[in-house]
């Protein structure tokens, strides 16, 4: 779909992208094609085949290349097991300010595609007065994504500019830029190491987001489940100072997909929270393109 589309018409039909199988023992030694019939035959865990360190050194690969290639590899596992062509759920929000002062509210999110070629819509369903407000969220490979805010109350929508994705999304935690779907090509990664803990073994990654996603964030720290492949965590820096803290919880298996019901974000600066509880979590359901237009936007999924 071109960015210059218009968002009213139906898009064309989303291209699903397969992951790109990487390894740095295919590249020391193997060829590509031999270690994905390694993989595929004795289904054993990416830990098996990660060299230490001192052995890639001895073969001539570069420390930073080493841990460059690892983590990309590591977050295609991650892209692969969360893929489907649709995601709906139904969101029940608690925003927390500094003082312990709660507000309530919930929304019906819905997504087609996956990626940088996804569109989704969120919708709130509560309290009152934000009933009806709707994000739709049209993302691009490479570029920052196009999203419209409705609000009902004046019947208006309009254009968040990339400028502007920094702001909080209706008084969450979350920003506009938070409630875009990404690319693992969007970021640039290196793995920093492995940590275990009393919740599991995880592998702990930095990602910096590519300058022309034009990003709030200077770059990030991932900690990916090393038997599940879930992003558990996420640390987001700007100017290199930590500001918000993403931790993901209740790890369920639904339709083949490990998914976190329950989602936290922290802004340390404000000193709030905002906690996402999933419910009626559906993949790969038939969602008509006729949902994600700015017409569908304006008239409360009539």
């Amino acid at each position: 779909m071109s960015k210059a589309s218009d968002p009213g018409e139906n898009p064309r039909q989303i291209p699903r992208r397969g992951g790109r199988p990487l390894c740095l023992l295919s590249a020391l030694c193997l060829p590509p094609s031999v270690f994905r019939l390694l993989i595929s035959s004795f289904r054993l865990p990416l830990s098996t085949f990660c060299l230490p360190l001192s052995v890639l050194l001895l073969a001539g690969v570069p420390p930073g290349s080493v841990r460059a290639q690892a983590a990309l590899e590591i977050m295609e596992r991650v892209d692969q097991q969360a893929r489907c062509s649709s995601r709906q759920y139904t969101g029940s929000l608690e925003v927390y300010d500094r003082g312990g002062k709660v507000l309530r509210k919930a929304w019906l999110s819905r997504r087609k595609g996956f990626g940088g070629e996804s569109r989704s819509l969120v919708r709130f369903t509560s309290p009152p007065e934000v009933r009806g407000v709707g994000l739709l969220v049209l993302a691009h490979r490479g570029v920052p994504s196009d999203q419209w805010l409705y609000t009902p109350a004046i019947r208006r929508d309009r254009r968040i500019a990339p400028q502007d994705r920094s702001v909080r999304f209706l008084g969450t935690d979350f920003s506009y830029e938070d409630m875009q779907e990404r690319e693992v090509a969007d970021y640039q990664y290196s793995l920093i190491g492995e940590e275990a803990s009393g919740a599991g073994s995880f592998f702990k990654i930095q990602a910096v987001p590519n300058k022309n996603l034009r990003s709030q964030y200077a770059y990030l720290y991932v900690w990916v489940d090393k038997n599940l492949f879930v992003v558990t965590r996420t640390e987001f820096y700007r100017d290199k100072e930590l500001s918000k803290t993403l931790a993901a919880g209740k790890l369920e298996r639904i339709q083949g997909i490990w998914t976190a019901l329950e989602l936290e974000m922290k802004d340390l600066k404000r000193g709030s929270r905002t906690v996402v509880r999933m419910s009626d979590v559906q993949y790969n359901k038939f969602l008509s393109d006729d949902l994600f237009t700015l017409r569908n936007l304006r008239d409360g999924d009539r």
